[in-house]
């Protein structure tokens, strides 16, 4: 399957992306579908 996120633009998965691609900005679930993966931090509610 490949990086198929990075091909096209403005990619988003639908529900609970937790990676997102440090080059075009995709945003997706697994790792293996970007090509520059950096994991989306969660703001924590309790500040």
């Amino acid at each position: 399957m490949g990086k198929v996120a990075c091909k096209i633009k403005d990619f988003k998965d639908k529900e609970n992306p937790k990676y997102e691609c440090k080059k075009c900005g995709a945003k997706v679930k697994k790792e293996e579908k970007v090509c520059k993966p950096g994991k989306i931090k969660i703001k924590s509610y309790k500040e």
